[in-house]
């Protein structure tokens, strides 16, 4: 056992083996998790090599261990999406992990995404060991026969996926050294004692392969999630807020594709599961293609929107709702009420579903299969036992869990006597007044039952006619009344034992202990019923909120013309009379401009965008980026008809996050997003580039973009799909790429200009995108717009002129400057008259000295006349 111990904080060796190789790192708090109390959550074990990622999880809650294993690239975005998704409390990883790895998991345990890292030694996740540790793993749902298991865990498990058992066997060594046993005995105090302990129930894959990449600037930047959506604590406080219904927004910022379509879920479950698609799109087409006729069913029948509505929107999260129950020991009797409830809204679902959906029109499509196979005789036979266990009325009068009395015969009798016990209470009570001398003058006596006293005798101290207010007060009064015991009194009562309270106590004793008592193993025999339920409530659970989901889109699709989005394996974007949904909605404009996108091989792979600021080009870029996007998440779009190829990944350098703990410039923030576009982008990426190179001077600027265009261009039949809108025309007018795999488009704009006036008079945005190019941005309006004053603008205007004729430009003479423009006009005078031969230096450098002396006097007393309180701050 000693050397357990030691082998268990032995983990702590390893950081330190981990700092002391990487003092960079060495000053992040990495809590040492106690051995003694291990932590309430999700633990999760990461091994990467190789561009090959394996992970495993385990939750303390439900005992289940997930696995998965994928391709990812050194950036880690597809890690960083599951760990989003996930929310782990602890992470795992070996002390000899890649640094790259460990700076990104130091960076997301600093930004809270979660709660501890540990390293580990690097044995803990040797292939062997952990083959050996899974292999020898009790699990509940598999045979007890080591043989029989084995051979399971082998159909289930790829053994010769070594990245994958490395993660598991350090998942495994690490919650045996932890004692996780402890903390679900500790959990689960409705175990019985002859129950063998399973520290897992069940172990089941973890899908990682086909999911679109997204990283979270990318969903910023698409306007996915705002900031204070990127928390699953955001949900809790958004459920049944309507706040985004009628989408006043302050700025187009609060707004978000997420706040947008879930506006329509109806269930906490349903809101929690569109989060995860909308962080996790797929590149399934099976799957994205249920989900798109799931929709287009529903669309095509909006009654049954409305049918099904009610009872949908009363069912709650059964999973949840079952844990808070085994947590709490099932005591608290609004989890049994909102489970019922639940479980009711449930049943009236499935029976509207039943009657009104015919599923054989549906056989390629598996949630309504899975919807129509649902029986409900398990779900009513749970539901007639714990409404004939609970009395729910009594239950909510005495603000506890109450058990109907006719649950068993132990209990009926108990009440029984209970409520027999004041008849003969009272009896008694008659008998000992009875007993008591007429002398004492005593007429009031009554039997009471104190918890863990017993039955007691009892008088009233204003029928004995004293008060007890002092601690010196006489008690030795109370001795004087025959077979009356004296116990204890108050200021209100005096207590005597008797020998008739003896007997109560022995023929009566703690009844109503003894019924709570009952109460409460009833209660535990059927926390132990819901347990078996609760896999199959998981399972519901899952079809529900994916329903929701889809009938939520629907709703959507149908109030605001949304398509069907045709889903191609060819490498192709063709959107018609696309639109930004949510510029459309924060300015609320019916008559939205929409335009058309074509990117292909045949036509072009990159599409530069040119034209005036505030034309739309990045709402342009953002448009196709999101309906693309939505697309891979199997939800109809913005739009009259598109087809969309299969993406591996959206990049976009449209946003630039940038942060006083985070020591980079914007330019360089810029500079890693396209960097990353070189490295990673495949044929079949899609990448919306905005102005980029903006940050540093024009040529430098200019240059950089070229040359990322033609890196691209070279690239032939393997170009990503690009979009690119920039102001950087001298591209085109020296010429700086080809027309190779290249369209050119502009924002179309209208002009007005005054004679000899570069400035227009008036520009009228279009919003439509045409061929061509438009080589003039028109800032200087976009600043006038702003509220610029005129002498800026004038000056603009002056500049812009001579720039464009090569012109010298005359200096600015501001008000006052003058007369010290005719002084410094004379001293440059004299200067040049200066014979240096001749003439006397020193004389010379004198009358500069007084010249410009008389001048800095004559400076400070127009200062002074302008304001007294500058003049005496100068002299100061």
């Amino acid at each position: 056992m000693n050397n357990n111990e030691n082998r268990i904080y032995s983990t702590s060796s390893a950081e330190n083996e981990h700092n002391n190789e990487n003092s960079d790192s060495s000053n992040v708090n990495i809590e040492e998790v106690s051995v003694k109390k291990p932590i309430v959550g999700i633990y999760f074990a990461i091994f990467y090599r190789s561009n090959r990622l394996a992970i495993s999880t385990y939750s303390s809650k439900n005992q289940i261990i997930r696995y998965g294993s994928c391709s990812e690239n050194e950036d880690f975005v597809l890690l960083k999406q599951i760990i989003y998704e996930i929310k782990p409390t602890v992470v795992l990883i070996n002390s000899k992990a890649s640094q790259v790895l460990i700076d990104l998991l130091i960076e997301l345990n600093n930004m809270g995404e979660f709660s501890k890292l540990k390293f580990c030694l690097n044995c803990d996740f040797d292939y062997l060991n952990g083959k050996v540790k899974l292999m020898n793993l009790k699990i509940a749902n598999l045979p007890k026969n080591k043989e029989k298991r084995n051979y399971i865990l082998s159909s289930i498990i790829d053994f010769s996926d070594k990245e994958l058992i490395q993660s598991l066997g350090g998942l495994i060594v690490f919650l045996l050294h932890c004692k996780i046993d402890e903390l679900i005995i500790e959990e689960n105090s409705t175990l019985k004692m002859d129950e063998e302990l399973y520290i897992v129930r069940k172990i089941k894959p973890l899908k990682l392969e086909n999911y679109l990449a997204l990283d979270f600037l990318t969903l910023k930047a698409l306007q996915v999630f705002t900031t204070n959506e990127l928390s699953f604590k955001f949900i809790n406080s958004y459920y049944f807020s309507n706040s985004t219904s009628s989408y006043n927004y302050k700025s187009i910022n609060e707004l978000s594709l997420f706040s947008f379509f879930s506006d329509k879920c109806l269930t906490i479950i349903g809101k929690n599961q569109l989060k995860i698609w909308m962080i996790r799109p797929i590149i399934d087409p099976q799957e994205l293609n249920e989900r798109l006729n799931i929709i287009d069913f529903f669309k095509n029948n909006e009654m049954l929107l409305t049918e099904f509505d009610k009872s949908l929107r009363g069912i709650r999260d059964f999973s949840s709702i079952c844990i808070k129950i085994r947590t709490n020991q099932g005591i608290v009797y609004q989890d049994w009420l909102s489970l019922v409830r639940s479980c009711n809204s449930f049943i009236a679902f499935i029976t509207k579903w039943d009657n009104l959906i015919d599923v054989n029109k549906f056989e390629n499509l598996k949630l309504f299969q899975k919807l129509d196979s649902i029986e409900l005789e398990p779900i009513n036979k749970l539901l007639n036992l714990i409404e004939k266990t609970i009395n729910f009325d009594l239950s909510q009068k005495e603000e506890m869990i109450k058990i109907h009395r006719n649950v068993n015969n132990e209990l009926e009798e108990l009440h029984q006597l209970y409520g027999n016990i004041p008849h003969i209470l009272n009896k008694i009570a008659k008998e000992q007044l009875n007993e008591i001398d007429e002398k004492t003058g005593i007429t009031e006596l009554c039997i009471v039952y104190l918890p863990q006293i017993g039955y007691l005798a009892s008088m009233s101290c204003q029928s004995l006619g004293i008060k007890i207010d002092s601690d010196l007060f006489d008690y030795s009064i109370f001795q004087k009344i025959d077979n009356f015991d004296f116990q204890f009194a108050s200021n209100d009562n005096v207590y005597f034992r008797t020998k008739k309270t003896i007997e109560l106590d022995n023929n009566l004793g703690d009844v109503y202990e003894n019924i709570r008592d009952l109460e409460l193993q009833i209660v535990n025999e059927l926390v132990q019923v819901l347990r078996e339920y609760e896999i199959l409530f998981g399972r519901y659970k899952k079809y529900i909120s994916k329903i929701d989901c889809l009938m939520a889109i629907a709703k959507i699709s149908i109030e605001n013309n949304f398509c069907k989005p045709t889903i191609s394996n060819q490498n192709i974007i063709k959107i018609r009379k696309g639109k930004n949904i949510l510029q459309q909605i924060y300015l609320k404009e019916k008559n939205f401009i929409p335009n058309n996108t074509r990117i292909n091989l045949k036509n072009s792979m990159i599409q530069i965008i040119t034209g005036p600021n505030m034309s739309g080009k990045s709402t342009y870029l953002r448009q196709v980026g999101v309906i693309v996007y939505l697309s891979h998440i199997g939800f109809f779009v913005p739009a009259e008809s598109c087809k969309i190829g299969l993406c591996d990944r959206i990049f976009t350098r449209v946003l630039t996050e940038e942060s006083s703990l985070n020591n980079q410039s914007s330019f360089l923030l810029d500079l890693e997003q396209v960097a990353k576009m070189i490295k990673f982008s495949t044929k079949n990426s899609l990448l919306l580039i905005d102005e980029f190179g903006k940050g540093t001077n024009s040529e430098q600027g200019c240059s950089l973009l070229a040359a990322v265009i033609t890196h691209f261009q070279e690239k032939g039949g393997d170009c990503p799909k690009i979009l690119i809108s920039t102001h950087f025309y001298e591209i085109f007018q020296y010429k700086l790429i080809n027309s190779q795999l290249t369209s050119f488009f502009k924002m179309d704009i209208v002009t007005q200009f005054e004679e000899n006036q570069i400035l227009p008079k008036e520009i009228i945005f279009l919003y439509n995108l045409k061929k061509g190019l438009n080589l003039k941005s028109y800032g200087t309006f976009i600043a006038k717009l702003a509220g610029f004053p005129k002498e800026i603008l004038e000056r603009t205007n002056q500049i812009m002129y001579n720039l464009k004729n090569n012109m010298v430009f005359e200096p600015v003479l501001f008000k006052g400057n003058e007369i010290q423009q005719k002084k410094n006009v004379q001293l440059v005078d004299k200067f040049l008259n200066f014979d240096f031969k001749n003439d006397n230096l020193n004389d010379f450098l004198k009358i500069l000295e007084n010249d410009s002396n008389n001048n800095r006097n004559v400076d400070e007393n127009e200062k002074g006349d302008e304001n007294p309180i500058i003049q005496d701050n100068q002299k100061k």
